[in-house]
């Protein structure tokens, strides 16, 4: 493993150039990082095992969220449909509905995708009086924004601005300048631009609204603690807490 001033270094000199070259260059950008910090032979085992894990996560997910759909349409007393892609449609009566692992037809494609939009949810928060933290958005090839809110935080949680939910390339506990750098290579990947929060300790709850209710309200997970080693944590596509097949990958990177 290189030493963290080394990576520094390839990320300064000539990775960052890469962010002009749109999603392709900062997905080979996230490639020579990762490179740089675990060696080449850590890299192939990781993209053979990547792919792998993609088939086995994806049978895991699919075979759960059948159970669970139908474990929920049999308390009701609905009938359900097994189609491919995991789709499952449901009868009671002459009622009908489909599901698709967590996506459901309460929500429409625009109203979930605008969900994903961090910076339009922080504004739409507020808007309503819902008090949010503090934030910036900016590009990889331009972290000042971010500098400036780490240097008056101390520490900052930096994630993918748009496109991805359940922790989905965010990476927590950043505190200094080498982890903010790399810690935007792994977001960077997801999303043209990066959302940079000050990292605030306290617990995380999830909210189930349902016809403007709160029936559920559960809690999540505790937030991670400031540390040497800064975890750049990928949820693959569901919760952690809150199904019991999520995955983790955990990148340890080791500060100065």
């Amino acid at each position: 493993m290189r030493s963290p001033r080394a990576i520094d270094t390839l990320l300064s000199r000539s990775a960052f150039a890469l962010a002009g070259a749109g999603r392709p260059g900062r997905e080979l950008m996230a490639h020579l990082e990762l490179a740089a910090a675990t060696g080449p032979a850590y890299v192939c085992a990781r993209f053979r095992e990547g792919r792998a894990f993609a088939r086995e996560s994806a049978r895991i997910d699919a075979d759960y969220y059948r159970r669970l759909w139908t474990s929920a349409a049999a308390d009701v007393g609905a009938t359900v449909t097994d189609h491919p892609a995991g789709i499952l449609s449901f009868q009671h009566g002459d009622r009908r509905s489909l599901t698709q692992r967590q996506w459901t037809t309460l929500d429409d494609v625009v109203t979930v995708r605008a969900s994903l939009d961090k910076v339009l949810v922080n504004g739409l928060l507020r808007d309503v009086g819902v008090p949010t933290t503090s934030y910036v958005e900016c590009r990889l090839g331009d972290l000042t924004p971010a500098v400036e809110l780490l240097r008056r935080s101390g520490a900052v949680v930096v994630k993918p601005a748009r496109g991805t939910g359940g922790g989905m390339g965010a990476t927590a506990g950043v505190s200094t300048m080498s982890q903010l750098r790399r810690a935007a290579v792994i977001a960077a990947r997801r999303s043209s631009t990066i959302l940079v929060e000050p990292q605030v300790p306290g617990s995380v709850y999830r909210l189930l609204f349902l016809d403007g209710e709160l029936p559920v309200a559960r809690h999540y997970l505790e937030t991670f603690p400031r540390t040497h080693i800064l975890l750049g944590i990928e949820v693959a596509d569901v919760g952690v807490a809150s199904f019991p097949f999520a995955a983790l990958h955990c990148r340890v990177i080791l500060d100065e």
